[in-house]
Formats: C-alpha cells, structure tokens, sequence
C-alpha cells in the first residue's frame, strides 16, 4: 500500500526491492478503464483483506 502523508514506514522503497517484494516499473499517471469493481478485488484477494495482519482500528479507502 502507498499513501502519501506523514508516517512512519514499516518497510522502505529499497528494503522492498532489495527483498524481492517491490519491482519499480514505468510511471503510469492515469489509468482509463478498471476492469474489476472494488468488491470484486476484494472478494477475489480476501485472505489479503482480513486474518493476521489486519490492521486493527485502521480504514483505507481504495479509489478506482
């Protein structure tokens, strides 16, 4: 997840890359068609919405 505000992070930019868990690839700054509804991506990716893990009195918006 990427917000931009203030925060402390749990894992940075070259952490992430260095573990093998962020891949940098080109830009995009604007995305015209979203082929999946919000409640399809979380249907579909549950055990990453819920479980251990979860953050606990925290809500994100997901925009699309």
């Amino acid at each position: 997840m990427i917000i931009q505000r203030d925060a402390i992070t749990l894992l940075g930019k070259q952490s992430a890359i260095s573990l093998g868990l962020l891949r940098v690839g080109p830009q995009v700054s604007h995305v015209d068609h979203y082929p999946e509804s919000r409640d399809s991506i979380i249907s579909r990716y549950k055990d990453l919405f819920t479980g251990v893990g979860l953050f606990k009195d925290y809500s994100v918006h997901l925009q699309y």
